[in-house]
């Protein structure tokens, strides 16, 4: 899996980009990565951008992902957007919004336009294109 995230100040937004194969165990260690940046605020709103990405992941998985985003503290706390375009990982980003609803707003998106609206970003939307990005 290859994932890279940006975090802008203005308005405060993090942006994580997935691409390739999602497996649990790389995930956490990218989360823990982002967790431990400098700029990182668990207050701040968040997107991430699965459209080129393959979950590997099941049911149970996202159970635990949820488990840990609920009991670490420098877990997000903000809205977050997640965009998705294949219909195994949108049943499971719907699940793990369902899960992680008591600590965070959680909403799944088709289009960057309706995800950027949704988070009231969009003076950022020019600026946000995984595609571009290094991984």
């Amino acid at each position: 899996m290859s994932f890279h995230y940006r975090i802008f100040q203005t308005p405060p937004l993090i942006v994580e980009c997935f691409h390739g194969a999602i497996e649990l165990s790389s995930l956490e260690m990218d989360l823990q990565r982002l967790w431990t940046d400098p700029l990182y605020d668990p207050q701040a709103d968040g997107l991430a951008v699965l459209t080129g990405a393959r979950l590997e992941l099941r049911v149970e998985h996202i159970k635990e992902l949820a488990e840990g985003v609920l009991s670490l503290p420098e877990a997000s706390r903000g809205r977050w957007a997640l965009l998705v375009t294949e219909p195994v990982a949108t049943a499971l980003s719907f699940y793990l919004g369902r899960l992680v609803a008591e600590r965070q707003s959680f909403e799944v998106f088709s289009t960057l336009d309706a995800a950027v609206k949704w988070l009231d970003v969009e003076p950022l939307l020019s600026e946000i294109d995984c595609t571009n990005w290094p991984s």
